[in-house]
């Protein structure tokens, strides 16, 4: 990395996400600047930029980073995703809850253009209770989410530091906001 070029680390999250996470690295590099963003087009607007060192960090985020933005960051591009390997895609807890599953868990990993394809670098993993709901397996998503950034921060905030694969897999279908709409509105015909 040129010693010349501002170090930004994006955070695209919620705004009290970003926050908290640029608290948890700020004090392992206080040479950065750290970016909310909330649009793809935020992300292409800096992307592209020669006078910036860039890393996006993603935590439950829904944008899909098209694979010209992710070479232009130069594959520096990680997601913290609120379901275990066994379960990629959107909004995981729904079916695992639908499935009755006894485990559930979060994934931190690299992202790639295809959503949930990256290598996974860390995974955390919880029992689930049967008499959970889908909000008490999101909360312990989320907490466990937040655990795993605290675990990583350090390396994080360095944008030197060159994430080594867990050697964990995805696994299970891919789930999208169709299939989701198709479970709740099976359920909502049996209810």
């Amino acid at each position: 990395m040129s010693k010349n070029k501002r170090k930004v680390i994006l955070l695209s999250m919620s705004k009290v996400d970003a926050e908290f996470i640029a608290g948890q690295l700020s004090p392992h590099a206080p040479d950065t600047s750290y970016v909310h963003v909330v649009s793809l087009n935020e992300i292409e607007k800096l992307a592209y930029r020669d006078d910036l060192s860039l890393r996006l960090i993603a935590f439950c985020s829904g944008l899909i980073i098209p694979e010209k933005v992710i070479k232009a960051l130069n594959y520096d591009c990680f997601n913290f995703h609120p379901g275990p390997p066994e379960r990629p895609g959107y909004m995981p807890a729904p079916f695992a809850l639908h499935e009755k599953a006894d485990n559930y868990g979060v994934t931190f990993h690299f992202m790639l253009p295809k959503v949930d394809e990256g290598a996974i670098i860390d995974v955390t993993r919880f029992k689930i209770q049967w008499c959970q709901n889908q909000e008490e397996i999101e909360t312990s998503a989320y907490k466990s989410l937040l655990l795993l950034v605290n675990k990583w921060s350090r390396e994080l905030a360095d944008l030197n530091f060159h994430f080594i694969p867990c050697g964990e897999n995805w696994s299970g279908k891919k789930t999208t906001k169709r299939d989701l709409e198709k479970l709740l509105n099976r359920s909502n015909d049996k209810g």
